[in-house]
C-alpha cells in the first residue's frame, strides 16, 4: 500500500519497505551510540598514556591512530544522523548519499581491521623472540621504562611507606621513620633533610603524572612492581640510570611478554569490533537499497499516467483547412476544399439587423 503526502512530498510505503525503514532507524541509532563510544575510547586512549610507548620510531602509530579513530567516530555519528533522516523523510537523494558514505565507512573499517591484524601479528612475533626482536624495539622498551616509572610516582609519594621509598631511592635513614609512616609528600612538607631533597623533587611531579592511572592499574594487576625494578625506577627518577638501560632489572625486560599480550588482546578486540561493524554496514546497505527501491516504486505508482494533450487531434498543417472524416450526406458535405484563410475570423460582418 502506498500513499503520497502532497504537503511534504514524502512517500509512505508498506510491506518490506516499512520493515526496512524500522530496521534502518534502529541500526542507525546503534551506529550513533557506537560512534560516541569510539570518540570516548579515543579520548581515553589519549589520556591513559599508552600512546607514549610508541613515541620515537613509532610516533606515527600513536598520532595517526588517535586522529583516525576520532575522524572515524565523527563520521559514524554523522552517518547515523544522515541515515535516520533518510529513512524518516524517505527521500531518494538522502538515501543515495547515505549509501555512498556507508560504503566508504565500511572500507575504513576494513582498513582498521587490516591494521589491527598487522599489529597483532607483529606483537605475537616479537613476543616469541628474544630482545631485541628488531632494531626498532629498543625505542619501545625505552618509552615503556619511562612510562612504567612515571606512572608510579603518585604511588611512591602518597601510598607507599616512607621506608620503602627510601630503600627504592637508595637513601639510608635507618630508624628515622616507622614502617607505618606513609605519604612521602607530607614528610617533605614537615621534615627538612638534605638526604630526601631529591626525592621530594620527584614528588613535586605528582600532578603531572597522576593522569596515568590506567597504566598504574595495569601495572598492579598484570606486571606488579618488584624490588629489582623499583630500585631501577629509583635510579631513573634520580637521573642516575638512563631509560635505555635494558638490564634484567629494567621494567620492560620484566614486563615485555605481558606488554605484548596486552597489545595482542586489544588488537583482537579492535579486529572483532571492525568485523562486526563491517557486517552491520553491509546489512544496513542492503536495507537502504531495499528502502530506496520501495520509495522509487511508490512514487512512480502514485504519480499515475500523464494527461493527454488538450488538442491532440488538431491538424497543425498550415495553409489547409481543417478536414473532417465524417460521412458526407446528400444535402451537406463535411469535406471542404477551400484554402485555409487565417484572417477570416477577423472580417467584419454587416448584419442587416
Amino acid at each position: 500500500m502506498e500513499e503520497r503526502d502532497g504537503g511534504s512530498g514524502m512517500t509512505y510505503i508498506g510491506g518490506l519497505g516499512n520493515v526496512a525503514k524500522v530496521l534502518l532507524l534502529l541500526l542507525n541509532m546503534t551506529f550513533m551510540v557506537a560512534g560516541c563510544l569510539l570518540v570516548y575510547f579515543s579520548h581515553r586512549v589519549e589520556t591513559s598514556g599508552w600512546l607514549e610507548v610508541f613515541q620515537g620510531d613509532y610516533a606515527w602509530i600513536g598520532s595517526s591512530t588517535l586522529i583516525f579513530m576520532l575522524i572515524l567516530g565523527a563520521v559514524v555519528i554523522a552517518l547515523a544522523a544522515l541515515g535516520c533522516f533518510g529513512a524518516l523523510l524517505q527521500q531518494k537523494l538522502l538515501l543515495t548519499i547515505y549509501a555512498i558514505v556507508l560504503l566508504l565507512t565500511a572500507i575504513l573499517f576494513v582498513v582498521v581491521a587490516v591494521g589491527a591484524y598487522m599489529a597483532n601479528s607483529k606483537a605475537d612475533d616479537w613476543g616469541s623472540k628474544n630482545f631485541p626482536a628488531t632494531d626498532n624495539e629498543a625505542s619501545i622498551g625505552t618509552n615503556f621504562n619511562e612510562l612504567y616509572c612515571y606512572a608510579q610516582i603518585p604511588y611512591y609519594c602518597e601510598d607507599a611507606s616512607v621506608n620503602t621509598v627510601l630503600t627504592m631511592f637508595n637513601i639510608s635513614l635507618s630508624g628515622y621513620f616507622t614502617d607505618s609512616t606513609t605519604n612521602f609528600t607530607s614528610v617533605c612538607d614537615t621534615v627538612t633533610l638534605d638526604a630526601i631533597n631529591a626525592t621530594c623533587a620527584v614528588c613535586d611531579l605528582i600532578s603531572e603524572y597522576s593522569k596515568y592511572t590506567v597504566v598504574l592499574d595495569w601495572i598492579e594487576s598484570s606486571c606488579p612492581r618488584s624490588s629489582t625494578n623499583q630500585i631501577w625506577c629509583g635510579g631513573f627518577l634520580l637521573n642516575a640510570t638512563g631509560a635505555n638501560d635494558m638490564s634484567s632489572s629494567a621494567p620492560f625486560m620484566e614486563c615485555r611478554n605481558v606488554f605484548y599480550d596486552l597489545v595482542e588482546r586489544w588488537t583482537n578486540v579492535v579486529m572483532v569490533a571492525s568485523f562486526v561493524c563491517i557486517i552491520a554496514a553491509v546489512m544496513v546497505l542492503a536495507m537502504t537499497v531495499l528502502l530506496w527501491r520501495n520509495v522509487r516504486g511508490a512514487k512512480h505508482k502514485t504519480m499515475g499516467p500523464s494527461p493527454a494533450p488538450l488538442y491532440q487531434y488538431v491538424d497543425h498543417t498550415p495553409g489547409l483547412s481543417q478536414r473532417s472524416e465524417a460521412m458526407t450526406s446528400q444535402n451537406f458535405s463535411m469535406r471542404s476544399n477551400v484554402p485555409y484563410n487565417p484572417n477570416a475570423a477577423r472580417r467584419g460582418y454587416n448584419s442587416p439587423y
